[in-house]
């Protein structure tokens, strides 16, 4: 497929892509609005020493050991505290929306809550933070308890050696204080000091965490925004779209185009009727008369030079017009082509022998009540005159060809009308005055154009085409099936019609567009 072809293949299923973006931006609305929305709040809590690398000796690494902050974070007593401080019964109904995160940077402590209810995440955040600064508080408070418990144990040590005449020693060389229990006594006096001195640390080296950051009001939900869920939607109903419209395309098999009737068949294309929306069906428009200069006019002109070239060894050529199916403008492209042999100055009957449907009366405006006589009533009456019965026995009127052509507003071209009484159609083709109406014919046209039946409704068309010299199917552009203009083809040829080209009616974009506007706008006589 060229990009031509794609782009073309995109507009044809513009309808289902339109279709596809609206339902995916109002499905990713609706989800927007239906959705659960979840707010966010964080607080930000500083950590004394937390960004020192592990096993630093800085001086600015705090005297006492705190616990990882996550673990700590997580620890029921934190939850406890938090639901404490919120007025909460249990720690369970706020512990599982609170995460925290540190910072490779700074160290600092990330405390982060969800609720549905803005406020309420606000106010768990900073209940966390709140119970994280008392958890760190315990530790450091734990760890003051134990030095200070190991203070007053020395303490007791140091007076029970001081009662026994024990006294520290003064120095390497000094006299009376190399025994035992002064060696003793000035190794817990030492021991003593230690501990005063890192329990002095402690308690300046505070505080150990502290809120930088307290949880603000969340105005915004969490997730993706309404305006970027609905460019979500849209861009995938553009892709599914997309999809959708060439899959479509793929299982359409009704022709688009010449190139796809080249796929189904070699019979040549003999020209391409534009669709022109402004025409009224059976309103007796012709082109060359009514719009000379148009497109359409162009077309028909095409398709004439067409028939001529293919039938000049025929003296007065008869053409059966058909299609596939009904609808496909067969009636039109008779009466069109008729009207352009007609302008050359040749004598044209068209014959209306679509007994169950017939249009070409009512293309030219003749008036359909009463009916006109025509083929059926001529055809009954040549049945008798051959000997035999035919379908009205009760009718013995000789009815001649001439007095039943009706002659229309284009000069040289006649009408023979389907008539009143067709009885059975089948009947009427096979019957031998149909063949006396075909002889007789040529005696008042140069040209004779039969408008059938769908070859695939009846069988009118395939019975009559073995005495014509030839047949014109016409197919409609995004109607007929590709299959059935196949299968049409096979019934033609099975009978031995000679099928002389196919007639593409209704399409949107001619091969001829781009020429026609400059050729004719300077064309003196453009009717012809």
């Amino acid at each position: 497929m060229t990009f031509s072809q794609l782009l073309a293949s995109l507009w044809r299923r513009r309808i289902t892509i339109l279709a596809c973006i609206v339902v995916g931006a109002v499905a990713a609305v609706g989800y927007d609005q239906f959705q659960t929305k979840t707010y966010q709040a964080s607080a930000q809590v500083a950590i004394a020493g937390s960004n020192q690398p592990s096993g630093s000796s800085s001086s600015s690494a705090p005297p006492v050991n705190l616990p990882d902050p996550i673990q700590e974070l997580q620890s029921v007593a934190v939850q406890k505290q938090a639901a404490v401080i919120l007025g909460a019964k249990g720690a369970s109904s706020v512990a599982g929306a609170v995460t925290g995160s540190l910072s490779s940077t700074t160290g600092a402590l990330t405390i982060t809550a969800s609720d549905t209810d803005p406020a309420r995440a606000e106010a768990v955040a900073n209940a966390y933070a709140q119970a994280f600064l008392v958890g760190i508080q315990d530790v450091v408070q734990a760890q003051e308890n134990k030095i200070t418990a190991s203070m007053s144990t020395l303490s007791k040590q140091i007076t029970a050696l001081q009662a026994s005449g024990a006294t520290p020693p003064t120095g390497s060389g000094g006299t009376g204080g190399g025994t035992l229990s002064s060696a003793k006594l000035g190794a817990l006096l030492n021991a003593y000091d230690g501990l005063q001195t890192q329990l002095t640390s402690i308690q300046i080296g505070g505080p150990y965490a502290s809120i930088t950051a307290p949880a603000g009001y969340p105005t915004t939900p969490t997730g993706l925004s309404t305006k970027k869920l609905a460019g979500i939607g849209l861009l995938a109903g553009i892709l599914v779209g997309i999809g959708a419209a060439l899959v479509r395309d793929q299982l359409d098999t009704r022709l688009r185009s010449s190139a796809d009737i080249a796929s189904v068949t070699d019979t040549p294309v003999l020209a391409e009727l534009p669709l022109d929306t402004e025409i009224i069906p059976n309103s007796g428009f012709v082109a060359l008369a009514d719009a000379p200069r148009s497109q359409l006019a162009e077309s028909v002109r095409e398709l004439r030079t067409s028939l001529r070239v293919l039938l000049e060894d025929s003296k007065c050529p008869m053409v059966v017009v058909t299609s596939p199916a009904p609808n496909d403008g067969k009636t039109f492209v008779t009466a069109n082509l008729g009207a352009a042999l007609a302008l050359t100055g040749s004598q044209v009957v068209v014959v209306s022998a679509d007994f169950r449907r017939s249009a070409i009366e009512q293309a030219f405006e003749f008036p359909a009540n009463p009916p006109p006589l025509g083929l059926a009533d001529i055809v009954n009456s040549a049945w008798l005159e051959a000997g035999e019965a035919g379908p009205d026995p009760d009718d013995n009127r000789r009815l001649r060809l001439p007095s039943l052509l009706l002659h229309t507003r284009i000069d040289g071209l006649w009408v023979l009308p389907a008539g009143r009484r067709r009885g059975n159609a089948s009947e009427l083709f096979a019957s031998p005055g149909l063949q006396s109406v075909i002889r007789e014919l040529p005696e008042f046209a140069d040209f004779v154009l039969w408008d059938m039946p769908p070859v695939l409704a009846l069988p009118d068309a395939t019975t009559l085409a073995r005495f014509a010299d030839g047949v014109v199917v016409v197919a409609a552009e995004g109607r007929t099936d590709q299959r059935s203009l196949a299968s049409t083809l096979q019934r033609l040829e099975e009978t031995r019609a000679r099928v002389l080209g196919i007639v593409l009616n209704r399409v949107r974009h001619p091969s001829t567009a781009t020429y026609h506007p400059y050729y004719y706008s300077a064309d003196p006589n453009p009717a012809v």
